[in-house]
Formats: structure tokens, C-alpha cells, sequence
């Protein structure tokens, strides 16, 4: 599996401390999880695939939590394994 958060994006930023951000082709579990949240800002859930480097297309989950109980987790999950495999550095 993958770690939670990269070891290798550690950082010191004067403003927030130390600090985890993605990175092309460094990142760790955290940071290719969908946020749902940020539906109520319009972003897309998996906008930190742009920073890593690999094709957010054709992921997505329900924008109404009520559309869970209609959505095919098992499929989602395999297309992110297929992504992941496939990703080139």
C-alpha cells in the first residue's frame, strides 16, 4: 500500500511550518484520496491528481451524498488501481 503522506514533500514554509504537499510523482495515500468536500467550491474531488501527474479523467463520485447508495465503489477503486499501475515518472 501506500503511505499516508510522501516522506520526500517535506517542507519548512515560513507561514504554516512544516508542511506535506503533493508533488509530481511523489505523493501518498492522502493526497490521491477524493474530497468530496470541494464540491461546494466547484474543484473536482480528485484535483490533486493535476499536481501528481496522473489523468483525473473519468473519476468521479456523487456530488449528493444521497446518490451513494446508486454508485459503484468497487469500479471507482478499479479504475484508480489501473491509473496507478499505469502512471509513468
Amino acid at each position: 500500500g501506500l503511505l499516508y503522506r510522501s516522506p520526500d514533500n517535506w517542507f519548512l514554509n515560513g507561514y504554516r511550518g512544516l508542511v506535506n504537499e503533493a508533488s509530481y510523482g511523489k505523493f501518498g495515500a492522502h493526497d490521491i484520496a477524493p474530497d468530496p468536500t470541494v464540491r461546494k467550491d466547484g474543484k473536482h474531488p480528485f484535483r490533486t491528481w493535476d499536481i501528481i501527474g496522473i489523468s483525473r479523467e473519468g473519476l468521479e463520485i456523487p456530488k449528493n451524498p444521497s446518490e451513494f447508495s446508486n454508485f459503484d465503489l468497487d469500479e471507482l477503486l478499479k479504475q484508480i488501481k489501473e491509473k496507478l499501475d499505469n502512471a509513468e515518472f
